[in-house]
């Protein structure tokens, strides 16, 4: 570490901008001059010691101690780095000490005795080096300490600064370099290797030599100097070129500490995944995967809304989470009677932070943070899930704590996937999952403590840092049924009504309507994605909106836009097949499709057990000794036999197998 004061003629670097101190005024003031333009300022000694404790303004060194060609690479650093020593070996400090001891002598002695007789008693008594230096040695030694701020810095001995400093290739030879780093290194498709672009490089030289006379043959470089080109080029740069942008912004992203909260409600982080659990519906028929959209308090970690269901992420997915995040939980909880706590987590965020995808971009989303009382919603960047890590550490939580314990768990990815079945393995049904996720959430999650909050539970630190004063709410319900509703302008109402999406609504309030301002009419209607049982109309030249039903509400009531859609795809099937179906026969159609298909699974499953009981020797007369028998009707089921209760019972369900009596019989 060098020393420094403010004199005259010092250089000094204040907020990026290099000066040099011109002299004190008579006011007592400091004049400086910028370097590189010749401008002149002033500032006051405390000024200027209130910049450097600030770490604003630092003293520039007379001398360079950069690496060579470092300061090019680093030039993007902040001014708050500073140079050191740490690069150098223990060796080097050491021997940079006896420099100075040495100097240090020459300048206390200096005049008094001759300077040879001063490096000789200083050599006898340090011992250091093997030989006795030079007086010309000694002498560079004290000209690089007198003028620098750091005297042993400027001793250190720079081997790194030895050696060739002129080009070792031809000038041909090293554009022919970056011309293959630049083209072929630097690639994504194909990505290849050091080697394969020294190979390159060959071929390029050996061609352009064909085009030579001997004399002015190019040579042919080694890998060196591919290495040496490839590492002027940034690593950022280089990981963004051979493996995407993506790539690049993880490897090199920063922490600073992560988000900052201050209460519970101020920061709401919402998410989506896909359940790694294959579900059954009611009556045992697969319903699949479910997708999972869940509302997580920053501050506190707690969950405040949750949205399983089978459709894809979309806004109705993203609605109906935001509904349940800021509706009380009291009502829910009846419909789970198993669960013992309560889940006081309700309220409206001030900011709620969503993915980057479509479905949080659409306009009722914007739409309906700023009508939840001000709300504003953030978008993350794309890929970069760091951004909202309290939602993405739940996911992680949920799957290892829950969904990895129960039957029918797909894994998280493919390699750690376990062995898994779906037509052998045992499945839950979504009502008991339903049941044993509530369960899980509010009497485990919320009751179990975590570090990261000071080993209390999400629930207790929910219960610290909010009360039910500041728990706010919409002020009607009825304000929630409106908040993701879709604005589309210019639809005509006329005496068949307002048609949308192949649906058409009408009333009699549109009757009154049409009688008051025309008979027809062209108005702006508000839908929803989550139900289309129904749209909202605005009454022209008014701010009032009426809501109006769909006509085939056995249809429409409760249908999503996502269902619609799959409905209207069938019905595009059956029209292809020659078959004339409405909407809502075409929904049946699907259950139908779906039933069909699981009852031949299940009578082939059934016959194939069936088969594998009659033809096991264990069943045959005389195949078993020693062992009990139970007869029913011709069938001969053994004990000891392969064939499971389990399998057993699906079988007497399929009316493969009538029930077993009682009656044993003892072969001899």
């Amino acid at each position: 570490m060098g020393l420094a004061a403010f004199r005259r003629g010092q250089r000094i670097t204040l907020d990026g901008v290099p000066f040099e101190l011109v002299g004190r005024l008579p006011s007592g003031n400091w004049q400086l001059m910028e370097v590189d333009s010749g401008l002149r300022d002033e500032q006051s000694c405390d000024d200027l010691w209130l910049a450097f404790s600030e770490h604003r303004l630092r003293f520039a060194a007379n001398e360079d101690t950069d690496p060579r060609g470092s300061s090019e690479r680093l030039v993007h650093l902040s001014e708050a780095s500073s140079q050191t020593l740490h690069a150098a070996s223990d060796a080097d400090l050491k021997d940079a000490l006896h420099r100075q001891e040495y100097v240090q002598a020459v300048g206390q002695l200096r005049g008094a005795l001759p300077i040879g007789m001063i490096i000789h008693d200083a050599w006898l008594k340090l011992g250091w080096p093997s030989t006795e230096p030079p007086v010309r040695t000694v002498e560079r030694w004290c000209a690089k300490a007198r003028v620098a701020s750091d005297p042993v810095a400027a001793l250190v001995q720079k081997g790194n600064r030895k050696g060739n400093r002129t080009p070792r290739y031809p000038v041909e030879v090293v554009e022919l370099a970056d011309e293959v780093v630049q083209t072929q290194y630097l690639q994504r498709t194909p990505r290849i290797t050091v080697a394969k672009a020294t190979d390159a490089l060959a071929r390029q030289i050996r061609l352009e030599n064909t085009r030579r006379p001997s004399s002015e043959k190019l040579p042919i470089p080694g890998r060196r100097l591919i290495e040496s080109r490839i590492a002027l080029v940034p690593e950022r740069e280089r990981i963004a070129a051979r493996y995407g942008p993506d790539a690049a912004m993880v490897a090199f992203r920063t922490s600073l500490g992560g988000i900052k909260t201050t209460h519970a409600l101020e920061r709401g982080e919402i998410d989506h995944t896909l359940l790694a659990i294959v579900l059954l519906d009611d009556d045992f028929m697969p319903w699949g995967r479910a997708s999972s959209s869940i509302c997580v308090d920053a501050h506190t970690r707690a969950v405040t809304g949750f949205c399983n269901g089978a459709e894809v992420p979309s806004i109705v997915s993203v609605a109906r989470c935001i509904k349940r995040s800021v509706m009380p939980k009291a009502e829910l909880l009846k419909g789970f009677p198993d669960v013992k706590n309560r889940w006081d987590c309700f309220g409206v965020h001030e900011t709620y932070v969503l993915d980057n995808g479509l479905e949080e971009h659409a306009g009722a989303m914007r739409q309906a943070t700023s009508e939840l009382g001000g709300s504003t919603a953030e978008f993350c960047p794309r890929k970069a899930p760091w951004f909202k890590p309290h939602v993405e550490r739940q996911f992680r939580t949920q799957d290892l704590d829950l969904l990895q314990t129960l039957p029918g768990c797909t894994g998280e990815n493919i390699a750690a996937r376990p062995l898994f079945d779906p037509k052998k393995d045992m499945l839950l049904r979504r009502r008991t999952f339903d049941q044993i996720y509530m369960i899980w959430l509010v009497d485990i999650y919320m009751r179990q403590p975590q570090a990261a909050l000071g080993n209390i539970s999400p629930a207790e630190a929910w219960k610290r840092s909010i009360t039910l004063e500041d728990q706010l709410v919409p002020t009607r319900t009825v304000s929630l049924e409106r908040l993701f509703l879709r604005k589309l302008t210019g639809r005509t109402l006329d005496h068949e009504g307002i048609q949308y999406d192949n649906l058409i609504y009408n009333s009699r309030d549109m009757g009154a309507l049409r009688a008051q301002l025309g008979a027809r009419l062209k108005v702006d209607i508000w839908v929803s994605d989550e139900d289309l049982g129904y749209i909202y109309v605005d009454v022209p030249e008014q701010d009032i909106s009426i809501r109006v039903p769909c006509l085939d509400q056995e249809y429409a009531s409760g249908l999503t836009r996502w269902q619609h859609g799959k409905c209207k795809a069938m019905r595009r099937v059956g029209v292809d097949e020659g078959l004339e179906l409405s909407l809502g026969q075409a929904r049946d159609h699907i259950g139908k499709l779906v039933e069909a298909d699981f009852s031949e699974f299940h009578h082939a499953k059934c016959k194939k057990r069936t088969r594998f009981a009659a033809d096991n020797p264990a069943n045959r007369p005389g195949g078993t000794t020693g062992r009990t028998v139970a007869k029913n009707g011709g069938t001969t089921l053994a004990t000891g036999s392969l064939v499971s209760a389990a399998d057993r019972a699906l079988m007497r369900r399929a009316g493969q197998v009538t029930p077993v009596l009682s009656q044993t019989i003892i072969e001899p």
